[in-house]
């Protein structure tokens, strides 16, 4: 359906070092006025051959003319991609002897000219001329009005996980990857379903990059972290992948190893090595590292040889003699470390604090130098893998004294 008015033109394709002057505002239609020439028409013809005067601030002083001459009906509008000052009408002419020139002239006028306006271009063009001018301050305030920073608007965090999200925590970069998330934004009650958003606020000047996790129905977690949420206004949270069912590293192992069960956050599984079985659970770890290039794990396995085992798999060497410091609610407890894993030492007292705790911390030395980073273990569902793979691996029957 045709419309009448005036079409813009798309600025995208505005190249630079050009300046296009509208008679009125997109939409809308110029007066042709009572006289010989429209308002517009008039201004231009009136202001066009000041001498020495910028044509920015020639076709500011237009509009304000315009302004004036339709009771703010018209407004002329101005896309200025222009380079530098450009004079149309040749130098200042010089004034009568003994007269000096009030610098403030020209930052007066276009004062004048955009003060009114509801555009914050116009106030941008302004402090491009004068930054340093009678009326920055005022100019700088008008933008903060007209075009408020993104920083503290709301941002919505979608869901795409495929299952309700039973945590929510949003903090500033780097806070998440520092591992220091605070309370849930969500009620316990009030989960976010599947493919719905949660609206975040952040408080004033809290800043433009923020870490995001996640915790599914299932245990698992998920994390953003370094998202500029003054550029993107929807964050959607995808679930994390859920670890392969691979044994143990064993130099003697058999592959095939067979899953037992999932049960939320840990999965249970089997393989048998010469004719011994061995059953463990184990999860994937969510933290401050790129999952694909450095696999983190934590598991608890029988073997015919030893029952709870509790290994980390960091899949990068320690440093040699170092130790990682698990915490588990109140207890804290110190890892060895050799080659790529590291393990308790009272592997049966550690798999009673887990039974009952949240979840597991690990902090240690890093991939690459070495720098310290801490992993996160969520502990929903590991008594019931817990239980699982002891029903499978049934400690060996005490002889009979």
């Amino acid at each position: 359906m045709a419309r009448s008015g005036l079409v813009p033109l798309d600025q995208s394709k505005l190249s630079m070092g050009m300046l296009v002057s509208y008679a009125t505002s997109a939409g809308a239609t110029a007066d042709d006025g009572a006289g010989r020439n429209s308002p517009y028409a008039e201004a231009l013809a009136k202001r066009l051959r000041a001498p020495g005067e910028d044509v920015g601030l020639m076709l500011r002083r237009v509009r304000a003319d315009v302004l004036q001459a339709t009771g703010q009906r018209q407004r002329p509008e101005i896309v200025d991609n222009l380079n530098g000052p450009v004079i149309l009408a040749g130098p200042v002419q010089p004034g009568p002897p003994g007269r000096v020139d009030d610098p403030r002239a020209d930052d007066t006028a276009l004062w004048a000219a955009v003060r009114d306006s509801n555009r914050a271009d116009d106030f941008e063009a302004y402090l491009r001329r004068f930054p340093q001018g009678l009326y920055a301050d005022l100019a700088r305030i008008r933008l903060r009005v007209l075009q408020p920073s993104p920083e503290g608007r709301s941002f919505n965090v979608v869901n795409r996980t495929g299952m309700n999200l039973t945590a929510l925590h949003a903090v500033r970069s780097p806070l998440g990857a520092q591992q220091e998330w605070g309370r849930s934004l969500l009620a316990s009650n009030r989960p976010v379903r599947p493919d719905a958003s949660y609206g975040v606020s952040p408080a004033d000047g809290a800043g433009c990059r923020f870490d995001l996790r996640v915790v599914l129905a299932d245990g698992r977690e998920s994390v953003l972290l370094n998202q500029d949420i003054c550029t993107r206004r929807e964050l959607e949270m995808a679930a994390p992948p859920r670890p392969p069912i691979v044994p143990p590293h064993d130099p003697d192992e058999q592959p095939g190893a067979t899953e037992i069960g999932r049960f939320k956050a840990w999965t249970a599984a089997a393989y048998v090595t010469r004719g011994q079985k061995t059953c463990y659970a184990f999860t994937d770890a969510a933290g401050n590292f790129e999952p694909k290039q450095n696999p983190v794990m934590l598991m608890v396995s029988h073997r015919p040889s030893a029952r709870d085992t509790v290994l980390i798999s960091a899949g990068y060497p320690f440093p040699a003699g170092a130790k990682v410091l698990v915490t588990i609610g109140a207890t804290q407890v110190p890892f060895d470390t050799v080659g790529k894993t590291a393990a308790a030492q009272q592997g049966a007292a550690v798999v009673a604090s887990m039974r009952n705790g949240p979840e597991l911390r690990a902090a240690g030395a890093g991939p690459g130098n070495g720098e310290q980073v801490t992993y996160s273990f969520p502990l929903a569902g590991f008594a019931a893998a817990y239980e699982a793979i002891s029903r499978s691996c049934p400690p060996s029957p005490q002889p009979a004294p």
